[in-house]
Order: C-alpha cells, then structure tokens, then sequence
C-alpha cells in the first residue's frame, strides 16, 4: 500500500448501507481508534526540527572531536487522556472496540439491572439512567485494570461470559476461556507472591470473576439466547462446578485471613453472595460462604414466617415506586432476599412434604426477580420439584391438598414449554379441572405465597392455557 494510504482510513458506503450519514458503533470505534492511533504515531515520532544540529566554531586548539557525540534526547510520548473508548481508560493498552462494547453492555447493563433485581427492584424501573449503589467501585475496578494483570483478565474473562449468556453475543476468537487461562495465571502469581494476605479488594474481585465466570461456562441452560454453544454444551458430557466451588473456597479463606467481609468493599460481598447462591442452587447444596453477613443474625436453620412477609410488605412497593435511593436501604434488601434463598439452601433433613414446601418457595424467588439469570435458574429447579412432588406420593394423602394446588400451579406458572410443564399441566387437568377453572385461583395460592405484580401474568397466561385445554 502506498506509505501516504497508511495515514486514511476508509470506508465503504453503499445502497445498501443502512446508515449513510452515520456510522454505526463498530464503524464509528473503527474511526476513533483509527484516529486515535495515528495522534499517537505522530506525537511519538521525531519532529522535524529535532533532526537538526548546530555547529560552533572554537579554537583550533580546543577543538575536539568525539565519536561518542548523544543525539537529542527522545521526545515525550503525548497521549490523550479521557477517551470515551478506551476500556481502561489508558493508553497503554491496545485498543479494542469489540472490549469496550463488551464491557459497557457488561456494567451498564447486565451489573446494573442484577444488582438492581437482586433487591427487589421491578425490572421495568431499571433504565438507563437508574442509580446502582456499586458503580464508583465498578468504575475503580476497570480503572484499576490497566495496573493489575490479574484483574484485567479476570474482568475480561467475566465480561465476555455476561454478554454471551445474556445477551447472545460471543467472540469466537477469544472466547472466555481464552481470558480464563491468562487471568488463572496472574492469580496464581499474586498469591503466591503475597506474604501475609491483606484487604485486597481487586485480588477478591479477581477471584470472585473466576468463580462466576467458570459456573457460567459449565451451565448449558443461561446459554439459550446464544444457539451454537448451548447446542455444544448440550452434546458435550455434562461438566460439574468443583472449579467454581474451588475458587469460592479459595476467595473464603482470602477474606477470613484479612478480617472478615466487613473489610472489604460491599460491591465485593454482594458479588460473592451471587455467585455462591447460583452454585448451591444448580447443584442443590448449602452454600459454600458462611451466613455470617445475615443482617437478621439467626442460625442458618431458622426462617421465620416474617420474613417471607417482607416480599409483600408494602416497603417494597413505596421504595421502588419513589424517586428517592438509598444505597444503605438497597444493600439491605438485597442481603435479607439473599439470606432467606441461602436459609432454605441450608435446610438439610427435611421431611418430603416440607422439601415440597421449600423447593417451591425457591422457585417463587427465582422467578419474581426479573432478569434473565434467576429466571434460569428457576426453571432448573422445576424438575427438582416434579421429583419432590413424586416422592411425597401426593397423588395421595402423602401432601396436604392446599399444598398440592399450590405446588402444582406455581410449576406450571413458572417453566417454559417443556416435558416438565406438560407434566405439571397434565396433573393440574387430573386433579383439578374442569373445576378449578371456577375456582379463585389467586387467592388460594395467597394463602400461601403468591406475588401479584410479579406473577399476575404468569397466572393469567397458564388460566388461558388449561381453558384452552378444557
């Protein structure tokens, strides 16, 4: 290519092109990179007037020559500071739209509305504009990345990971395991290298990404808006989670040896808190972090009747309704939600009946937070339910009536078209219609737990579909 094509950039435009007087994302980072790259190649080059030298005249006698003459020092690189599309927001590392883009979707979005969710919040709330209370800790930690290896591949790992599952979009070249392996490495060096563990909040994060990170990976059902891997993961041999348990297991011992989780930035406890609860749920075992952040301070086998009122109390409706946003109120919520999921984890022993009972208020849990990944996770335990529903023989005097109907419909409520929802559907038909289409459905399930602006639609659609079944 002629040297002076080197210094243009081009792009093609034709009838075809959706925009023509403005460039799409891609297109337009391309530009700005292009740009960008060429302001560094020109403050990094020799000027002109730095090549020239000037020649004096001394006194025969003094003048001497030297072969170790310096030339001009070498000049300064200028860098621009404040780019927009810088994802570290330095310079020194290479530019990348496709990171930006993935990282913006990233903590923008998908940070944002878990968090959000993961107190309570109605998914219809969560805009663009909507306050988080972990964002000054998300923006130390991309600022942070650019000086920590192990946090930069880590992020990056856990970044590529959120977008496919989420929102289907998936870098063949460097998928998550590509960041993975670099970012297991740097971890490994930083602790190997520590002495005496202290309050490292980017050393936790990095950890805490490689736990979600590897959970995610192995999870064939988040993987549905992405078709070809979940395809792949569904015809590969069923992988388990001991590397995620591994890394929650390993980031414990890290914040006992520094003092406990009150030392650290609760972006990080309530990040781990996610993590862990997502593995315990698809594995179906007590969690691996100890209860000791329950703002209620009970022991792990206790619930009680109160606080499942709290998801129908109206401080619920009135805070997110308002305008007004506390983090100290949110951080709240979210722990007591997280600790009544982790109470009904920990339950172990339980009669079959009241295995019923808990694994259809986790189901409920799941599937009133409004975001992709609870709602995933509610639809694996529905095949959980049909087997606990099984082996309390409710087909007969096994499990309370009440029960039963509660069970049966909150199933049926929850799952997409699948041979589990034709099973909850069939045993609804047998034992409860044509009936139960006359019956105050809603306020029956009340009587149990039944959350209206959550699951009203979900009710409305399955009473549609077993009329249409009548």
């Amino acid at each position: 290519m002629d040297p002076d094509q080197q210094k243009l950039v081009f792009v093609n435009k034709d009838s075809s092109s959706t925009f023509l007087t403005r460039s799409q994302g891609g297109e337009r980072a391309f530009i700005l990179s292009h740009v960008q790259r060429r302001r560094r190649q020109g403050a990094a080059s020799k000027q002109p007037w730095s090549h020239r030298t000037s020649q004096f005249a001394f006194d025969q006698e003094t003048n001497t020559t030297s072969s170790d003459d310096k030339g001009p020092p070498p000049l300064l690189t200028s860098s621009p500071s404040n780019n927009g599309f810088n994802p570290f927001h330095c310079t020194i590392a290479a530019m990348d739209a496709a990171n930006h883009t993935m990282l913006h979707f990233t903590f923008d979005q998908g940070a944002k509305l878990t968090f959000l969710t993961e107190a309570f919040a109605p998914s219809a709330l969560v805009g663009r504009d909507t306050r988080m209370r972990h964002e000054q800790a998300i923006n130390e930690r991309l600022k942070h990345c650019v000086e920590d290896e192990a946090l930069m591949y880590s992020t990056l790992a856990y970044g590529s990971c959120c977008q496919g599952w989420m929102a289907g979009i998936l870098d063949r070249k460097r998928p998550p395991e590509y960041f993975i392996d670099k970012a297991l490495q740097a971890v490994r060096e930083r602790l190997q290298d520590t002495q005496q563990l202290k309050i490292d909040n980017r050393l936790a994060l990095s950890i805490y990404s490689l736990a979600i990170t590897e959970f995610w990976s192995g999870s064939p059902n988040l993987w549905t808006r992405c078709p070809e891997r979940h395809k792949a993961m569904m015809s590969a041999p069923s992988t388990d989670a001991s590397a995620a348990r591994t890394h929650l297991n390993a980031l414990s011992r890290v914040v006992g040896s520094a003092g406990g989780w009150s030392k650290f930035d609760p972006y990080v406890l309530e990040s781990t808190i996610l993590a862990d609860k997502f593995l315990a749920l698809a594995e179906f075992k007590p969690p691996v972090v100890p209860l000791t952040w329950d703002p209620i301070s009970l022991f792990p086998g206790n619930i009680e009747g109160t606080q499942l009122t709290l998801l129908q109390h109206n401080l619920l409706t009135s805070y997110w309704s308002g305008g007004e946003r506390y983090a100290n109120v949110e951080t709240n919520l979210f722990l007591k939600l997280q600790a009544l999921t982790y109470r009904l984890l920990h339950l172990q022993d339980l009669e079959k009946s009241d295995n019923c009972i808990r694994t259809t208020t986790l189901t409920i849990l799941l599937s009133a937070t409004q975001y992709h990944g609870s709602q995933a996770s509610a639809r694996t335990l529905i095949s959980r339910l049909r087997q606990a529903l099984v082996e309390a023989r409710f087909c007969s005097d096994g499990l309370d009536e009440g029960i039963r109907f509660w069970c049966l419909y909150t199933g049926a409520m929850t799952t997409e078209a699948s041979p589990d929802k034709d099973w909850f559907l069939c045993m609804i038909h047998r034992f409860y219609l044509p009936s139960a289409l006359d019956y105050q459905v809603e306020e029956r399930l009340r009587d149990y737990l039944f959350l209206p602006d959550r699951q009203g639609a979900q009710l409305s659609a399955l009473m549609d579909e077993l009329a249409s079944l009548s």
